[in-house]
């Protein structure tokens, strides 16, 4: 609270927009999430792919920080884990991949959407680990949907410069 506080130039003791604010900041960084396709927040994920890749599987959100299991439907239609000894995480490239490990091979699926199914943990493990940058955007664009809280008129601005700035400088490499 003391940081969006300070955005918009509130002081501390000022409650009467805390429940707002608060609001704000949280609507601020899903955008920001949707916009750069990053977690920052830790969370538990789940995607689904119909087959196995040939080279690797693509993760679409990032920091990856663990592949929890990848379970998939074998040919009688059974639920099976896979041994994580057969797949490592490459999460160093700008978008996540799961690859075979040296010398192993995926099992076979039953060739259903969906068959494969994988678990992850996305994001970073404290609200300390966020960069500052990362929050700094947060930040402001909270401050200006608080200070651009009426949706009607010819008051409203675009987003600010800085802010698209600082999500284009974050957002993936692959980003069409």
């Amino acid at each position: 609270m003391r940081e969006i506080k300070t955005q918009v130039q509130l002081a501390p003791e000022y409650t009467a927009h805390d429940v707002e604010l608060q609001q704000l900041v949280t609507g601020a960084r899903e955008q920001y999430e949707r916009d750069t396709a990053q977690v920052l927040a830790s969370s538990s994920w789940q995607i689904r792919f119909d087959d196995w890749p040939v080279e690797y599987l693509e993760i679409g959100v990032r920091p990856i920080t663990a592949i929890e299991r990848i379970r998939y439907y074998d040919v009688s239609g059974t639920l099976q884990t896979v041994a994580s000894t057969i797949y490592e995480l490459d999460a160093s490239y700008p978008v996540a991949r799961i690859l075979l490990a040296d010398g192993q091979q995926w099992p076979t699926a039953r060739g259903h959407e969906g068959d494969i199914l994988i678990d992850y943990t996305a994001g970073y493990a404290s609200q300390a680990a966020v960069p500052a940058s990362i929050k700094h955007a947060v930040m402001l664009l909270a401050a200006t949907w608080f200070e651009q809280r009426t949706a009607v008129g010819s008051a409203m601005q675009e987003l600010p410069l800085s802010y698209t700035a600082m999500v284009h400088s974050r957002m993936r490499a692959s980003y069409p």
